[in-house]
């Protein structure tokens, strides 16, 4: 293909050309209002999903005093199993006989673990705030330190949308992330909880019917910047998801139009190679339309400078999803 063009043209005549190939203009203005409109017909519960922390003690088999607290309070062992992965040998998994409250209770350390990693590491399923206190006030008379080191919040819509599901995927950020995002059979993954203070996932879940599920996720750096800990996990329905995620779309045309200024000089001209152009915008018309990969993409191109310039809120949407969500508790 012949990318030189023979005649002169005026810098506004190629900037109609390039646009008239590569039309930047995506309307947005439809999918955000079938947003607004389902998410005010949409049912929205929230909770906390998991949790996990970590106890030291100065005890020998600090595991026989918690395991016999548990069946005093009304739990009953269903499983004490040899682990294959991680740090510990034995895992016992404990459930509550009235609630639907599951206690994992990780223990024995294998020979290679190494001499930092504490005695016991529990993660609850499902909890309350009741059985929290419970857990920090038995931990606390045996002499355990405890440290909180991993939190899931849960927010279900009901009934499942396909559309609403959709949505989040292509346009909620996790901010300050820069990596990209993942799917995993129908399941819609942004950041690692295993890498990032914060990640979240978007994924169906089977309860009574579908309901659409965004977990957050947070690691032991949030948490402790948070000020969340076992004795007042209550915080967690003091975080701002303002902070920490929000909508937003990428602005094509605006960034369309400062790839054809930056090439200004040769559009202009008789006779130029518009190779390089036409490699960027046909890469462009071919981005993902997830946003968090937008963003990646625009980090890595070393000639379009402050790339977030070119991506804007969506007001309406993130009001509207705050607002749901103002004055709700997780625990």
């Amino acid at each position: 293909m012949n990318y030189k063009r023979k005649i002169s043209t005026s810098y506004t005549e190629a900037n109609s050309y390039i646009k008239g190939l590569y039309n930047p203009t995506i309307s947005n203005i439809e999918a955000d209002n079938a947003f607004l409109d389902i998410l005010s017909n949409t049912s929205i519960n929230t909770h906390v999903d998991r949790i996990s922390f970590h106890c030291s003690s100065e005890i020998k088999e600090p595991e026989k005093r918690l395991f016999r607290a548990l069946k005093d309070h009304g739990y009953s062992c269903k499983e004490d199993n040899l682990v294959e992965h991680g740090n510990f040998k034995r895992r016992g998994l404990y459930t509550h006989r009235e609630k639907n409250i599951k206690i994992a209770v990780f223990y024995q350390h294998k020979d290679s673990c190494p001499p930092y990693i504490p005695d016991l590491r529990i993660i609850v399923d499902d909890p309350d705030i009741i059985s929290i206190h419970w857990l920090d006030t038995i931990c606390n008379s045996f002499g355990f330190t405890t440290t909180l080191s991993y939190v899931e919040l849960s927010i279900d819509f009901s009934p499942f949308s396909d559309f609403l599901k959709d949505y989040l995927c292509r346009n909620l950020v996790l901010k300050y992330y820069r990596g990209t995002s993942r799917k995993e059979y129908e399941s819609f993954y942004i950041g690692n909880k295993h890498k990032n203070s914060k990640s979240l996932i978007i994924y169906c879940k089977k309860i009574v019917g579908d309901i659409l599920r965004l977990e957050l996720r947070f690691n032991r750096y949030f948490l402790k910047s948070a000020g969340v800990e076992l004795s007042c996990l209550e915080k967690v329905n003091s975080i701002d998801l303002s902070n920490i995620i929000s909508f937003k779309h990428l602005n094509r045309e605006k960034l369309i139009n400062h790839l054809i200024w930056r090439h200004k000089s040769m559009l202009s001209m008789p006779y130029q190679d518009d190779r390089e152009l036409i490699r960027q915008l046909r890469e462009l018309s071919n981005i993902s339309n997830i946003v968090t990969d937008q963003i990646h993409y625009m980090k890595k191109q070393t000639d379009i400078n402050n790339s977030n310039r070119f991506f804007e809120d969506i007001p309406e949407a993130n009001l509207a999803f705050y607002e749901r969500l103002k004055n709700a508790r997780y625990i």
